[in-house]
């Protein structure tokens, strides 16, 4: 095979004459070498300090993100969980970064009776090479913003098997009662009284959303403390606590089934789910 193509291409041709028929691992070693625009960073970018740590994803951050993030912060902070998890969002497009809430929003938060976003909001747009890092959940509003998250992570699971950076993916949907998508109340900019009813029906579907993702939470917590073989002693390391709470909340996600996003065609075509699909390059299915 002759020739290069630069990084812009994706791709990175080699060389590889061979007198020899080379074997499968020969091709994948020496002939095509993919080049990734960027790779899971360890570390920590995150906004808080809390054990574990949410992060809610709209499309532009500006409208359902943030309400849903002011939301489930009154829900954990009414079951007492307010310093156990940390709750953040941010935009999957760029479009509207560095703009603040729309300002239709804090007017349909106050007729509906509920906490408005913080004043000083402005929308971020998400890093997915640190944020599947810093987030233990990353909950999504709805199926395109499901497709735009899982195409930047699905990749690092068929590269790194030992992980699945896509079992942190679900809908914020699934936890509320009617399991529908929350509406997009901004969708063709209406204005008017037109908008303003479809916030109402966005927060309609937000707050048993919230509500059902803090009590599935608090759950996570409760069993972070039942289901060790010792319990945790107060005078446990806050590394321990932290990391018991981790597994708990990735036994709640596993309990949870396979999460069901608008996938290529030619994913929808592969079985399987998990770790095995994972190692096959298949993003799980979702319900």
């Amino acid at each position: 095979v002759g020739g290069r193509r630069g990084p812009a291409h994706g791709w990175k041709w080699r060389s590889a004459r061979r007198v020899i028929a080379p074997t499968a691992e020969d091709v994948g070693r020496l002939v095509v070498d993919p080049l990734y625009r960027s790779t899971p960073q360890v570390g920590s970018k995150r906004d808080s300090q809390e054990p574990l740590q949410v992060l809610i994803l709209g499309e532009a951050n500006i409208c359902r993100s943030p309400l849903a993030e002011a939301l489930l912060r009154a829900e954990l902070a009414s079951l007492g969980l307010q310093d156990i998890v940390g709750v953040s969002s941010k935009a999957v497009q760029d479009f509207a970064v560095g703009e603040g809430i729309h300002d239709s929003v804090p007017e349909a938060c106050r007729i509906a009776s509920v906490p408005a976003p913080d004043e000083g909001h402005k929308a971020r747009l998400w890093t997915p090479e640190w944020d599947v890092c810093d987030y233990d959940l990353i909950v999504v509003v709805d199926r395109y913003v499901a497709a735009d998250a899982m195409k930047e992570v699905a990749v690092w699971d068929t590269i790194q098997k030992e992980v699945e950076y896509c079992s942190k993916i679900r809908g914020l949907y699934e936890f509320g009662t009617a399991r529908a998508e929350i509406e997009d109340p901004l969708y063709g900019n209406a204005g008017g009284e037109e908008e303003a009813a479809a916030l109402a029906r966005a927060l309609a579907q937000l707050r048993p959303a919230t509500r059902g993702l803090a009590a599935a939470l608090a759950a996570a917590v409760s069993s972070s403390h039942s289901s060790a073989v010792e319990p945790l002693a107060p005078s446990a390391t806050a590394a321990a606590r932290e990391e018991s709470l981790k597994k708990a909340l990735e036994s709640m996600l596993e309990g949870m089934g396979d999460f069901d996003w608008d996938k290529p065609p030619m994913l929808r075509q592969r079985g399987g789910g998990g770790a095995a699909a994972a190692a096959a390059g298949v993003v799980p299915r979702l319900e």
